[in-house]
C-alpha cells in the first residue's frame, strides 16, 4: 500500500494476464468509466500493470474499470471488466 498526494490510503492492484495467441492485439490499457486510461506493459502475449485505487470505504470514489485490447490500427477489439478483480482487499 502507499498513500496517494493528498495523504490518504490507496490500494495498488498489479493487473496481468496473457492474450491467446491468435489474437490481433498490438496493445492494451486499463480504462475508466471517468475517461482515464492507464497503459499496460505488452510483450509477447503477456501484459502487465498496476492501478491504484482509495480504499472500499470510499465507494464514491470508486470507478468502473476494463482492459482494453487494440489491433495495430488503433481500433478497440477486445474489452474485459475488472470489477471481479477489484473486490474488497483482505
Amino acid at each position: 500500500m502507499e498513500t496517494g498526494i493528498d495523504s490518504g490510503l490507496y490500494y495498488n492492484y498489479l493487473i496481468w494476464g496473457n492474450v491467446s495467441s491468435g489474437s490481433d492485439i498490438a496493445r492494451l490499457e486499463i480504462r475508466s468509466d471517468a475517461g482515464s486510461s492507464v497503459p499496460l506493459a505488452y510483450s509477447h502475449g503477456w501484459f502487465l500493470g498496476q492501478l491504484e485505487l482509495p480504499p472500499s470505504s470510499s465507494a464514491s470514489l470508486r470507478r468502473s474499470y476494463v482492459v482494453v485490447g487494440y489491433d495495430s490500427q488503433g481500433k478497440a477489439i477486445e474489452r474485459r471488466d475488472l470489477a471481479w478483480a477489484l473486490t474488497d482487499t483482505p
